[in-house]
């Protein structure tokens, strides 16, 4: 698959959650947090990451259209492809419908629970993914 197909698949199974394409990444907001979801080039191969990050809105009230590394807590989405999970893609390795139905699925894992209950389900859910969240929003969430 080419770069830009992946791309352009992922913006689309985006889309249908609300999402926004602004300056490279896709965009959701909720009162509390700003969600944002991009892509990322591996530095050792031709595969691609999808990177996220939750953004608490009160503890960066400037910030509006913050890069995944810039987010209180950070994440990448896991696949599962030819039955092992991975957190990289080789372009080749899916269709465009597979990718779209496994950016679908980790969005609906790992993103909702968060726009629907707060980013506290996260780490209810998540409890080891902890260690991804910065001193602010461990602060915040009172953790």
């Amino acid at each position: 698959m080419e770069k830009k197909i992946f791309k352009t698949t992922i913006g689309k199974a985006l889309d249908e959650y609300g999402f926004r394409f602004v300056k490279k990444s896709h965009y959701k907001e909720t009162e509390e947090l700003i969600v944002v979801v991009s892509t990322q080039k591996s530095s050792f191969d031709d595969s691609q990451y999808i990177n996220y990050g939750f953004l608490i809105k009160n503890e960066s009230p400037e910030v509006k259209y913050p890069k995944d590394n810039e987010c209180d807590v950070i994440g990448r989405f896991i696949f599962q492809i030819k039955g092992k999970k991975s957190d990289n893609i080789d372009l080749n390795s899916l269709n465009e419908e597979e990718l779209s139905n496994a950016v679908k699925e980790n969005v609906e894992k790992v993103i909702m629970p968060v726009l629907d209950f707060g980013l506290a389900k996260y780490f209810e859910m998540y409890p080891e993914l902890l260690v991804t969240a910065n001193l602010k929003a461990k602060k915040h969430l009172n953790l």
